[in-house]
């Protein structure tokens, strides 16, 4: 049993590896160049994923889109834990204040909301650390037992895997709402915008890309849920 976890654990870490090495194997003018002779086509032999409406190979816009997901949410989840670590060693006697603080005023997204639109959208993955970077004060308030060297390292892996799928929901959701990449740059956000207005006519722009955001979504709670159950006497209480 504990060599078949290995395995799929191998497989799915090597996915995830394969997901940030793409973009750079293939010719990034795939990504953006148009034909206006197949706009809106469906799945076949030459575009095996279809074209959305300026004529773009859905295939190669789904490569770029796993990969800005990927690497905003890895960028983002290790400020998110420098930040929130630094804040638990210089105010470990203030941390429950600090949360309660942040309960009463629930301003997450408002706050993430607001800076989007004042500042540099490039700048996604430092804003969403910073704003996330709560939710690693949650879990290190949990932990009130003596950690061995395994549970630092699944605990670390644990927050990382945690954050990186709140980082990468929360830039879907705003790149959805006009936020976050902008076109021509691919995100799932904005494919799925685009997509809405052939939701009945193009299937696959909402399907193919959908799929592919729901299975990395799923690697990614693999892994918490993988390192988090390696975690001695680890209560789940506020994470």
């Amino acid at each position: 049993m504990k060599y078949k976890s290995t395995i799929i654990t191998t497989i799915l870490m090597l996915i995830l590896v394969f997901i940030l090495i793409l973009p750079f194997i293939i010719n990034e003018r795939l990504v953006y160049s148009t034909d206006i002779e197949n706009l809106l086509k469906a799945p076949n032999s030459q575009y095996i994923f279809g074209t959305d409406g300026l004529g773009r190979d859905m295939r190669f816009r789904i490569i770029k889109a796993l990969y800005n997901s990927l690497i905003t949410g890895i960028k983002g989840s290790l400020i998110s834990i420098s930040i929130g670590l630094f804040i638990f060693i210089l105010f470990k006697k203030f941390i429950w204040n600090i949360i309660n603080i942040w309960i009463v005023f629930p301003f997450n997204m408002f706050i993430l909301l607001l800076i989007l639109l004042f500042s540099d959208f490039h700048n996604f993955y430092l804003i969403s650390g910073i704003v996330f970077s709560i939710n690693i004060l949650f879990f290190l308030k949990s932990l009130n037992f003596k950690l061995s060297n395994n549970d630092k390292f699944s605990v670390f892996f644990t927050m990382f895997f945690h954050i990186l799928g709140l980082i990468i929901l929360a830039e879907v959701t705003l790149g959805y709402l006009g936020f976050t990449f902008m076109q021509p740059e691919p995100s799932f956000g904005n494919i799925l915008l685009q997509a809405r207005e052939n939701i009945l006519s193009s299937w696959w722009l909402i399907f193919i890309p959908g799929i592919f955001l729901i299975f990395l979504n799923f690697i990614i709670m693999y892994f918490e849920l993988y390192f988090k159950k390696n975690i001695k006497n680890f209560k789940e209480k506020y994470f």
